[in-house]
């Protein structure tokens, strides 16, 4: 259920952070709004019903342009208010949070990322998406993992300690045998290795097997930097703690 604008903010302490809409979406729009507008004046005398198409295509395009301008994310102490493009608020609390996914995309030629949306699934069932219509939308979302994963690692080491399995989304979970997907597991002592690719994706290969045990991709894999954090915690001293290879790790 949507939430009121006064109620949003409510208890939610200290503002941290304001995250604006995506100017460069709403200057493309605005910049070829007037192209349209022209070539519409151009055609209406001569091709009516082309002039109309342009003329409405140059509606559209300023309509968006005041839609973009909605979008605004707002960082408090306790959580998160925000307000898409098309001026529906939400608003949650850390405690709140269930998982939070990262999907990047990727330009075609260069391969530079290019494209941030995180998800944000809450525990009551709602799902929150901050995508690029939000200013430096990787610094948002990368304050929203920050900020829930100051709770999702403490909590996730509990329960392993405790002889649980934590899961991280669907496809993956770690437990104190080892890895553990789709029903099946792979004990540390038949890990061959643990491999992070440069774009976020874990390949898993099992002792003794050519094929891969496990790929999941990165978009896949919930909270990404607690998994990390938590996996290097876990299998430190384990058969398992030399096989890991991940070219983004420091040191």
């Amino acid at each position: 259920m949507q939430t009121a604008p006064s109620a949003q903010v409510f208890n939610m302490g200290e503002r941290k952070a304001v995250f604006g809409p995506n100017l460069a979406n709403a200057k493309i729009m605005l910049y070829v709004m007037p192209v349209f507008l022209l070539v519409g004046l151009i055609l209406v005398f001569n091709i009516p019903v082309g002039g109309i198409v342009m003329f409405l295509i140059a509606a559209g395009l300023f309509a968006g342009y005041r839609l973009q301008m909605r979008a605004k994310a707002e960082i408090y102490e306790k959580g998160v208010a925000t307000t898409d493009w098309l001026g529906r608020g939400q608003s949650f609390r850390w405690e709140e949070v269930a998982a939070v996914y990262e999907f990047i995309g990727y330009h075609s030629r260069t391969w530079m990322p290019n494209q941030w949306v995180y998800t944000v699934h809450l525990k009551d069932g709602r799902q929150v998406k901050i995508d690029m219509a939000y200013e430096k939308v990787r610094s948002l979302g990368g304050a929203i993992l920050a900020e829930t994963g100051k709770a999702f690692l403490p909590q996730s080491l509990e329960l392993y300690r405790a002889g649980k399995t934590v899961p991280f989304g669907e496809q993956i979970a770690i437990g104190p045998a080892g890895f553990v997907s789709g029903g099946q597991a792979l004990p540390w002592d038949q890990v061959a290795k643990v491999v992070f690719s440069r774009h976020g994706d874990l390949t898993l290969h099992r002792k003794d097997q050519r094929l891969p045990w496990k790929l999941v991709m990165h978009p896949r894999i919930a909270n990404y930097p607690t998994f990390k954090a938590f996996l290097q915690e876990v299998i430190k001293g384990t058969p398992a703690e030399a096989t890991v290879e991940d070219p983004t790790r420091q040191g």
